[in-house]
């Protein structure tokens, strides 16, 4: 399938344009074996591709697969892996993914777990060939909900935050401006 972010897509392109015969045989791709191997249970999915090397576009694109509804699939290339994993890290230390590399050959590997073991694990690790990452999903269900440290962590007057933590747990304003400032 070398569609699948290679250049084949310019090649059908030509050939449909020239009327030139051509046959697109299905085989083994590294989006779908990685996703058949992953074990998680959705059925549904966004492939990214490559994300951008940096900048805005890089932390956008990133920004959009956390939030996904879908599990999202991404390729890295090697000398980017401990990066990418280090940048959801920092985004979700608890969000589950799965990551493969040299899909059916003599050496395959495959992670599984949370964000943070996983880092760990790549540490110990020789980080050669293309790798597959998959990223769970982000649950719906706790979306949208402010915890308390979604508060303490925002950047306002002690005042204000005293006043919007008041109302999110019932405690006295008084006494959490006091504990803010003290």
């Amino acid at each position: 399938m070398p569609c699948v972010s290679d250049p084949g897509s310019l090649l059908v392109d030509f050939c449909l344009k020239n009327e030139i015969e051509f046959d697109v045989l299905p085989g083994a791709n590294a989006i779908l074996t990685a996703y058949a191997s992953s074990g998680f249970e959705n059925t549904s999915f966004t492939f990214f591709g490559f994300l951008p090397h940096k900048g805005t576009n890089r932390s956008d694109m990133l920004d959009k697969v956390m939030n996904s509804e879908t599990l999202s699939i991404l390729y890295e290339s090697p000398h980017r892996l401990i990066k990418l994993i280090e940048e959801i890290n920092t985004i979700d230390t608890t969000r589950e993914i799965f990551i493969t590399k040299e899909l059916t050959k003599k050496y395959q590997k495959r992670y599984k777990g949370n964000v943070s073991d996983i880092l760990e694990k790549l540490k110990e690790t020789m980080i050669r060939g293309e790798w597959v990452v998959i990223i769970k999903n982000i649950d719906t269900i706790n979306r949208g909900i402010i915890t308390e440290n979604d508060l303490l962590e925002l950047k306002i007057p002690s005042k204000q935050k005293a006043k919007m933590l008041a109302k999110l747990t019932g405690n006295n304003v008084k006494d959490i401006y006091n504990n803010l400032i003290g």
